[in-house]
């Protein structure tokens, strides 16, 4: 009933079909190809300059690169790890030192 007809003439519903087939093939051909190029492994307008070695290199601040970023990261860490025991030390010494000075008191 509803088969292609035998003359070997392509209908318009059947052609209409096969250009969106194409067209969105293509679209999907371009995104991926937009992906691909953009994932090269190097941020655009970025390279390291000091082979990976972060510690000293004079664009570490501004560096964009997955190894400083990284790095960055767990300097961040580190150092609210640090302000913690710092303030907490200095909590433990205002206690002994209130406690200090209520025992001389008494």
């Amino acid at each position: 009933m509803n088969e292609a007809e035998p003359t070997g003439r392509e209908s318009r519903r059947d052609f209409l079909r096969g250009g969106a087939r194409y067209a969105l093939l293509a679209g999907l051909g371009a995104v991926s190809a937009t992906l691909v190029k953009r994932s090269g492994g190097k941020l655009s307008g970025q390279t390291c300059i000091n082979q990976g070695f972060c510690s000293g290199c004079k664009a570490y601040a501004g560096c964009g690169l997955p190894a400083a970023l990284s790095r960055k990261q767990i300097q961040s860490r580190s150092s609210r790890r640090k302000s913690a025991q710092t303030s907490a030390k200095q909590s433990q010494s205002l206690l002994t030192s209130a406690a200090t000075s209520e025992r001389e008191a008494t």
